[in-house]
């Protein structure tokens, strides 16, 4: 990319283009294929665009200081796979109201549940399984744990999240949704 696309590369959050109205400057460099819509409303120059890290940080101006991205914003994020309506988040701290774009959850997540992923706080693919397999449609899980195992979801890291969030609710639901891959009994792969 040329110097003349720098103010395309964010370094902190991702700058948002091409909101309704967006300026003529960004639609011509969409149509020019130097940047790309990775969450609606939210261009990024291309080389920034894919991947794990692009994707977060596609999405970091978006969502609250202090949250985690959780949920199917996670298995997005992860594996760029399964794009959500909303982007869910769990607050570690403070209050925040939901919006169109984010859902906020109250919960506790351990340090081990966490990751970096582009300089944003994402479940890690153990508490993703955990977490989806707990709180969403049971039929859309399947999708999404394959997806999550494509990118190196690993069943000892599903069973530390499983023990983490046991007092949650849904984790009966979870451990009965995930036991498949536990016991290796369905490759999801």
């Amino acid at each position: 990319m040329t110097r003349a696309l720098d103010w395309l590369r964010p370094t902190a959050p991702a700058p948002l283009l091409g909101r309704r109205g967006g300026s003529a400057e960004a639609e011509q460099l969409r149509r020019d294929g130097l940047v790309v819509e990775v969450w609606p409303g939210v261009l990024r120059a291309l080389d920034l665009a894919h991947g794990a890290a692009g994707r977060s940080g596609a999405v970091a101006a978006l969502v609250p200081s202090g949250s985690v991205l959780a949920y199917q914003a996670a298995v997005w994020v992860h594996t760029g796979r399964h794009r959500p309506q909303r982007l869910d988040v769990v607050l570690t701290g403070g209050r925040h109201r939901s919006t169109p774009q984010v859902r906020t959850h109250a919960e506790r997540l351990a340090p081990a549940d966490v990751v970096r992923v582009g300089g944003r706080a994402v479940t890690s693919l153990g508490r993703t399984a955990v977490d989806v397999a707990r709180r969403c449609d049971p039929s859309d899980v399947p999708g999404w744990l394959a997806a999550l195992r494509a990118h190196g979801l690993n069943p000892a890291d599903v069973v530390a999240a499983l023990e983490r969030a046991s007092g949650l609710r849904g984790a009966p639901r979870a451990r009965r949704l995930l036991a498949p891959v536990l016991q290796g009994s369905v490759s999801l792969g």
